[in-house]
């Protein structure tokens, strides 16, 4: 709403802090003119209030009061209630924290921080703000975080209140007890870098300010967080820009325009205009420009708001991915659109950054992704974008065709001077053929270019020709004759470039790679190169990386019709069967050179010219899922609009494992619910059973382990009957561990002992090893040592000596039953033994967790100086991973004595 002049405004903060209470005309007069009203002072007030109600109620007669702001004996009384305040919301949630468990009592102090968009009455004058009563509030909102930092702490969840509390101790910048608080959470959620800069930097602002060194409090954080802290490299600056193009012409205004706006500190600028105008190619020479003035990072997304054949990218979604270049991990973001937006921009906050947000659909789509103060985003769109330019400043520059001297320097710069110069008579009619638009003009330029013999006056001719016989192509934009350009092109192509081209359009995801154009022609790699190659020579398609090619989306457009003009729908399914076909035995093939253990699904040979990929070892599969992961997605999504849902529930399984592995759990998730609902529409249990069990790993890595059990549960009563023993007995072994993790063993322990039986009736001994380590593990849980060290050590004899993680496993299993039975020189060396493989796989968890576990007998057999050396190198380990149990390592190194033994540590 407006809410008109600054004092009105003031007006409106001050009754609303009364949160209710009647608000007394001399305190708003006094808190407006703090060094003495004027005489009309009461009048003043008056007609503000009277201005308020009528932007609240516009409809309100003049003099009437309306039913928010009422008066009362000697003021005014707001009439509002926690439905309505924020204010009072807020106080609700925080009183009801204090009569919650600490879990409870955490997430209500998160949703009541999080109704807090700023400081308290942002916008308000300075002299106002500085009244006791927004002093007070503000102060309600650093007692809510610390106490919600206290419940964070005991609930072994430190991540949860960081946002909240970066923002709050940013508003507080000589507060040394929030300020230590924020050096302890991050320490405790693995930022050690970023909480010794916290320090230092509230360190440097006391020396400054007030001539003080930190006290006690801030002191004790920063010693906790240097206490053997793990080497921590640089912070994470991503460089995401794509390559300027070398032959920028023309737009020396827009630019200049675009340059002074944000050199006068605009944080956002907006390019836009209709497709193929040349935005992105603007925009991304503007970012490599300012690039120098944005140190900390560069980001670039393809948000896809136009595209053709695939939908926009979500706000959320690429939240995620920005939140991974910015170094967190893929297990710490956050559920939800907003939760992710928040602590985008939390991250860049005190930091220059620049985000390069190409092919916006609309302004929804862009706001979540906005980076906030002192960072700058540079958004372009076929859209106006007049909802940003109206809530936040845009400063937009609408793209025109070039005029006549910049379209022929597009020439000039691709074909040269002399060659341009010599037919300069007919330059114009190629420009008009071109309708001076930068895409058609690139493609022409490369047509020329490919046949330096040719006269431009024979090229032109045949434009031309090619336009006449042609309609417009409609962009929503504008009707410009581009499809004649495009199909002059076309034309040239031979005809095996030109069947590519038209096939291009029907591949998933926003880019493809040589391998799967192979597989949508048909042919060999040998020939798909050269037509590859034909059509980037054209300026038909771009290969943005190495061996990855993608198309401008006017000319998937324009793909699309030809291949539906061209090609018979028989031809068409044909070549979507055999790219889907690649896909998919190709990740299959990826996710069991991962994961040699799994046991594979069923799957039909594939066709002939699908030629999918073979891998041998887990590190060139883990390679080819990293490239191929957006376009894996899209291909599921695909298969299941196409209705092929056998393929989609299989790619969901394929999938899984390396979703998983590389902490892409909100991916899982989807995944393995497309791949329900497929099998369920294919009547196929064996893919539903094989989705759910994809279900409870998401919710397993994501913290929800009840609901990961119910899945689990789910997925096993869809599979009886339906699935092998070995399969069957894996599912049990996975539900074991998801009954281990919520506490209850006795159905951990039931579980893994039908797991085992499964396996023994099969002939896998290395599965069947597998089984044993989990029931003994088990076992161990409910005190029964004895056994679990027979079933562990059982399992040890049929395990390879090759298969390292599963000697490392067991020897870790062993070395924990021998440890409760008093056993401790064995359990030490089990331990040491266990800890040794699994540094050489480099599986963190596992090395600090086992060694952890080593210390914990060293110090039982009252070696303490191996102890605490083995505890010092866990805690690193667990920090560097950002998980709680560093603060029970801490705690255990506190409390160890001061002697040490002379064994080495």
């Amino acid at each position: 709403m407006p809410l008109g002049p600054p004092q009105q405004q003031a007006v409106l903060a001050l009754l609303l802090v009364g949160a209710g209470r009647v608000v007394p005309m001399a305190d708003i007069v006094d808190a407006l003119w703090p060094a003495g009203p004027p005489p009309s002072a009461a009048n003043v007030v008056h007609r503000y209030v009277g201005a308020l109600r009528r932007v609240i109620e516009p409809d309100l007669p003049r003099r009437a009061t309306g039913s928010w702001l009422l008066p009362a004996p000697g003021g005014y009384q707001p009439v509002v209630d926690a439905d309505t305040l924020d204010l009072l919301r807020f106080r609700d949630l925080v009183r009801r924290a204090g009569e919650q468990d600490a879990r409870d009592g955490l997430a209500s102090l998160l949703d009541a921080l999080g109704l807090w968009q700023g400081p308290v009455a942002a916008g308000v004058v300075e002299e106002v703000r500085s009244d006791a009563r927004f002093v007070a509030v503000e102060h309600e909102r650093v007692a809510a975080v610390r106490l919600a930092v206290r419940l964070a702490v005991e609930c072994e969840e430190p991540g949860a209140v960081l946002p909240a509390l970066r923002l709050v101790a940013h508003g507080h910048p000589l507060d040394e007890a929030l300020h230590a608080d924020l050096v302890r959470l991050l320490a405790a959620t693995g930022a050690q870098a970023e909480a010794i800069d916290v320090y230092e930097s509230v360190r440097a602002r006391l020396a400054e300010e007030l001539g003080l060194d930190p006290g006690e409090a801030l002191r004790s954080a920063h010693r906790a967080v240097l206490v053997d802290a793990p080497p921590t490299g640089p912070a994470v600056r991503p460089a995401q820009l794509p390559r300027p193009l070398d032959a920028f012409v023309g737009r020396e205004e827009e630019l200049e325009a675009l340059s002074e706006a944000a050199a006068e500190g605009a944080g956002l600028l907006a390019v836009t205009g209709m497709a193929g105008i040349g935005k992105t190619t603007l925009a991304v020479h503007l970012a490599h420009q300012l690039a120098p003035h944005h140190p900390h990072g560069l980001l670039y997304a393809d948000l896809r708001g136009f595209h053709p054949a695939e939908p926009a990218v979500r706000p959320a979604d690429q939240l995620h991915d920005f939140l991974h270049a910015l170094g967190v991990r893929p297990a710490d973001v956050p559920d939800g659109e907003q939760a992710r937006s928040a602590l985008f921009r939390t991250l860049l906050h005190g930091r220059r950054v620049l985000v390069l947000l190409d092919n916006a659909r609309d302004a929804e789509q862009v706001r979540p992704l906005l980076p906030g103060q002192g960072s700058l985003a540079v958004v372009t769109s076929r859209d106006d974008l007049v909802g940003l330019v109206a809530s936040h400043h845009a400063h937009a520059v609408r793209l025109d065709v070039l005029d006549d001297d910049a379209a022929r320097e597009v020439l000039v710069r691709r074909l040269g001077k002399r060659r341009v110069g010599a037919e300069i008579h007919v330059v114009d009619a190629i420009l008009t053929a071109c309708a001076r638009l930068p895409l058609a003009l690139a493609v022409v330029a490369a047509r020329a270019a490919t046949r330096p013999t040719f006269p431009l006056a024979a090229l032109a001719e045949d434009l031309v020709d090619a336009r006449a016989g042609l309609d417009a192509l409609s962009t929503g934009d504008t009707a410009l004759d581009v499809r004649a350009v495009f199909s002059w092109s076309y034309d040239a192509l031979t005809p095996a470039a030109a069947g590519l081209f038209r096939r291009l359009a029907l591949t998933p995801g926003n880019d493809v790679g040589a391998a799967a154009v192979a597989a949508l022609r048909g042919e060999p790699p040998a020939s798909t190169r050269r037509a590859l190659a034909e059509l980037c020579g054209a300026h038909l398609l771009t290969e943005h990386a190495p061996g990855r090619y993608s198309l401008h989306d006017l000319l998937r457009l324009y793909a699309v019709e030809l291949a539906h003009e061209h090609d018979t729908p028989r031809d068409r399914d044909a070549a979507v069967g055999a790219v889907l076909a690649h896909y998919l035995h190709t990740a299959c093939a990826a996710a069991l050179a991962l994961s040699p253990d799994r046991v594979p699904i069923p799957l039909d040979p594939p066709p002939e010219r699908a030629r999918p990929l073979r891998f041998a070892d887990g590190e060139r599969a883990l390679t080819w899922f990293a490239t191929e992961h957006r376009v894996l997605l899209s291909a599921q999504a695909q298969a299941a609009a196409t209705g092929r849902d056998d393929v989609a529930w299989r790619l969901g399984w394929a999938l899984a494992h390396h979703l998983d592995r590389a902490g892409h759990w909100h991916d899982l998730l989807a995944t393995s619910e497309a791949a329900v609902a497929a099998a369920r529409r294919a009547g196929d249990r064996l893919g539903e059973g094989n989705g759910l069990l994809g279900l409870s790993r998401a919710e397993a890595d994501l913290g929800r382990v009840e609901v990961a059990c119910a899945h689990g549960e789910q997925a096993l009563a869809v599979l009886d009957g339906v699935a092998a023993p070995r399969m069957l007995a894996e599912l049990r072994r996975f539900t074991s561990w998801l009954y281990e993790s919520v506490g209850d063993h006795h159905a951990a322990l039931a579980h893994a002992q039908e797991a085992l039986r499964l396996q023994r009736l099969g002939t896998d001994d290395t599965l069947l090893a597998r089984a044993l380590n989990a029931v003994g593990w088990c076992l161990g849980l409910l005190g029964r040592h004895e056994e679990a060290l027979a079933h562990c050590l059982e399992g040890l004899a049929l395990t390879r000596s090759d298969d390292d993680y599963g000697v490392a496993d067991l020897r870790d299993s062993i070395a924990n039953a021998l440890f409760h039975l008093g056993r401790l020189d064995e359990a030490a060396e089990q331990y040491r033994l266990a800890l040794a493989g699994f540094e050489k796989l480099g599986i963190r968890f596992a090395v600090a967790d086992t060694g952890e576990r080593l210390g914990d007998v060293e110090a039982a057999a009252g070696r303490t100086g191996r102890a605490a050396g083995h505890w010092r190198a866990s805690l690193a380990g667990f920090e560097e991973l950002g998980l709680p149990r560093a603060d029970r390592l801490r705690a255990k190194l506190a409390g160890l004595p001061g002697g040490s033994d002379d064994l080495p540590s």
